[in-house]
């Protein structure tokens, strides 16, 4: 997340959006990369996966988008910091715990997650 806040500091904008969506750059690994959402929901960058890029947190399958979104921003708008959801692993099809690190960065709210069970090796 470090990177990605100074990436915003140095390009901002639209620049910083296309760089962090970007699949050659080093935005994303695995099950983890850096997103951006508006205050809609929508994402605005997606690490490595600009298919994503215009869809909505709360159309992704085996999440409850709202509440998830509701987190994102009280959590961002208090001071950077964790949310924790459960949430559908594209990978194994099962519903798994994930947790995301959220910061408020001009008017998105940018994190980046990682599985729950990952988080501790």
């Amino acid at each position: 997340m470090s990177q990605a806040a100074q990436l915003h500091r140095r390009l901002g904008g639209e620049q910083f959006l296309r760089t962090l969506t970007d699949p050659a750059q080093p935005y994303h690994d695995r099950d983890m990369y850096v997103f951006a959402l508006d205050a809609a929901g929508t994402y605005r960058a997606f690490g490595g996966n600009p298919a994503k890029v215009g869809t909505r947190v709360q159309d992704i399958p085996g999440v409850a988008g709202d509440r998830l979104l509701s987190a994102i921003i009280a959590q961002a708008e208090r001071e950077p910091g964790w949310v924790e959801y459960d949430i559908q692993n594209p990978t194994t099809g099962t519903v798994q715990t994930k947790m995301s690190f959220v910061c408020r960065l001009d008017d998105l709210y940018v994190g980046c997650g990682v599985y729950k069970t990952l988080a501790g090796r």
